[in-house]
């Protein structure tokens, strides 16, 4: 423990009501101790705020509740204080009161045996007398060049007028010899130790302790960034979403400025909700993150101006508080990013669809389980789109506020050339990189039948390596944020296929592969543009996946579920591998060549 500590630390940290500010004193401001905090609160504080008609007393600095049942008075005081409360007066040249002169005079020695301040008369007595004569005592100028622990306090047993030289460990209290022969006896089974070595003994559980504590002080800190990381993203969206409504509300007439108020109030309704659930976790991080600092500390700083029966004291009556903050801990929110998305829907039709143009929506990452395969430490996170319905509109266009970073969105279109000016991260984007999803599902019903295209031109850069995925389109009830293949659903891609070593081949996934199709050789300069039509058939509960350019039908799934939001995602290749984009096609825009529709 440490010898000296300086004094403006001493004061602010172990001598002042964390409460009032004031010092504490033996008198008008006792000092009483927290088992929650294990900090001391002057008594004139908690008379304040203890609750006379239930008996219970809420803590300032921890908020946990206490039932007193006896009272303040039945916290316990804390001794250690008065010691440094008392060498701190030395230490400045303060009144010192003499301890056992009837006339309180001012003290300038202290007898080290006794225990005990002495004026310039009693020390004379106290020097004279024949069982005190041969006793140390030092003026307070020697004090002032010694460590707080030179101070030592008489510690004696409370049932017997002798010292605490013992610890029983079956009792785990602090005792003298005559506990030793009579309610402490080994006989009775009571084991017990001398004090020096149950001291030892403790301190190597306390230090470990507070170790730990110190490795939580660390995981809080980390989480606490994490948390105003959260915090900043739900409001930088909320800001990017402000943005895109008025840049979309600009160019529309004095009847849409009812639904732009409308929008506007939904992002402050859901960015306020998310905000405020996120901040109070932040809070109560914080708040355990204080608990165990300042409990950290305090405890070293106490226990650096104890003696040894004092630590022992200390320690014992601090134990299970420590344990209790160990235990502790912080709430956690299940997401790894949430923001607010402004979705610019149905633009294109903004004739018919006026009255209900764009939408306001949550959108939300969250950590799922992973196939084995896929390392801990990239990124696989379930899409969570609330609300998912957009309003009515029979085109299918890119969300450009989700879209990864990484690629280019012009309306329907996407290319993964790298954007001029990178979009901000407003915790709303696939951080997976070069992937995009539209703006609204696609619901399969009976009695119904919804198609699209997807046109896509890649030229080959480099040879695509073994298992490369080049290009994905998916429907997926539950979209993943990843850079693996979206495992859930119905997925078409373009894969550097095993099976056929050199060639470039269509996957198409339906819980397993389904179909395995050669298109062309896997090498550089290899130039192609492919346009499948996707066909959505509510009565047959089937996907049909056409060739536009021939009419032919090279894959088909079946048994796919029927009033299940369907999303649909694209993934482009690196810009190395290849140059590529990829087109969404939809409503009156739709190619209808070949016999597509005799399906």
């Amino acid at each position: 423990m440490s010898d000296s500590l300086s004094s403006s630390h001493v004061q602010s940290y172990l001598t002042e009501c964390p409460v009032c500010s004031e010092q504490f004193d033996d008198a008008a401001r006792l000092p009483r101790r927290m088992s929650c905090c294990v900090q001391c609160i002057c008594q004139p504080c908690l008379q304040q705020i203890y609750n006379e008609e239930d008996k219970t007393l809420l803590c300032p600095v921890s908020h946990h509740k206490h039932e007193l049942h006896n009272g303040v008075t039945s916290l316990p005081t804390e001794p250690i204080t008065s010691k440094i409360l008392d060498y701190q007066k030395i230490q400045r040249n303060e009144r010192v009161v003499c301890t056992d002169c009837p006339s309180s005079n001012e003290a300038i020695a202290r007898c080290e045996e006794c225990c005990v301040f002495l004026c310039k008369e009693c020390r004379i007595t106290h020097d004279q007398h024949r069982l005190s004569r041969h006793h140390r005592t030092h003026t307070f100028e020697e004090i002032k060049g010694q460590p707080i622990q030179a101070l030592r306090r008489l510690h004696e047993c409370g049932h017997h007028p002798q010292r605490q030289e013992y610890f029983c460990n079956t009792c785990e209290k602090i005792i003298c010899v005559s506990c030793t022969v009579e309610e402490h006896r080994e006989g009775a089974g009571h084991m017990f130790v001398p004090v020096d070595k149950a001291h030892q003994e403790k301190s190597i559980h306390v230090d470990n302790m507070l170790n730990q504590l110190d490795e939580k002080a660390v995981e809080l800190s980390q989480t606490e960034q994490e948390l105003l990381h959260k915090v900043d993203n739900m409001h930088v969206s909320a800001l990017a979403a402000r943005q895109d409504i008025n840049k979309c509300f600009e160019k529309m007439l004095e009847e849409l400025q009812q639904r732009k108020a409308t929008l506007l109030s939904d992002v402050e309704e859901r960015t306020g909700a998310d905000v405020k659930l996120t901040e109070e976790i932040l809070q109560s991080t914080r708040e355990l993150l204080a608990k165990v600092r300042s409990s950290t500390e305090y405890i070293r700083q106490m226990r650096s101006m104890a003696d040894n029966i004092e630590d022992l004291h200390l320690m014992l009556s601090s134990t299970p508080s420590l344990n209790g903050i160990l235990a502790e801990e912080p709430k956690k929110v299940e997401f790894v990013s949430r923001g607010t998305s402004f979705v610019p829907a149905n633009l294109n039709n903004l004739a018919s669809t006026i009255k209900v143009t764009g939408m306001v929506r949550s959108v939300t990452y969250t950590p799922t389980q992973r196939p084995k395969y896929v390392p801990q430490k990239t990124i696989y996170n379930t899409i969570t789109l609330e609300p998912a319905e957009v309003p009515a509109g029979t085109h299918l266009e890119w969300d450009s506020t989700v879209a990864n970073r990484d690629v280019t969105v012009e309306g329907t279109t996407i290319s993964n050339a790298r954007p001029d000016v990178s979009p901000n991260d407003t915790g709303c984007r696939i951080q997976s990189q070069r992937c995009v999803m539209a703006s609204k599902p696609l619901i399969m019903k009976t009695r119904r039948i919804d198609m699209f295209q997807v046109k896509s031109r890649f030229s080959l850069r480099q040879k695509a390596e073994r298992n490369t995925m080049l290009f994905e389109t998916a429907l997926t009830p539950s979209p993943l944020d990843s850079d693996w293949n979206q495992l859930l659903g119905f997925s078409v891609s373009i894969v550097a296929c095993p099976n056929h070593k050199t060639k470039l081949c269509v996957w198409v996934r339906y819980g397993k592969l389904v179909t395995d199709l050669p298109l062309f050789k896997n090498e550089v300069g290899m130039s192609c543009e492919l346009h499948w039509n996707f066909l959505l058939d509510g009565n047959t509960q089937k996907i049909h996946v056409i060739n536009v350019g021939d009419g032919n039908t090279f894959s088909t799934v079946s048994n796919v579920l029927l009033n299940t939001p369907l999303w649909v995602l694209m993934y482009v290749s690196l810009p190395s591998t290849s140059e590529m984009t990829g087109e969404l096609i939809s409503g009156h825009n739709i190619d209808k060549k070949g016999h597509m529709f005799e399906l």
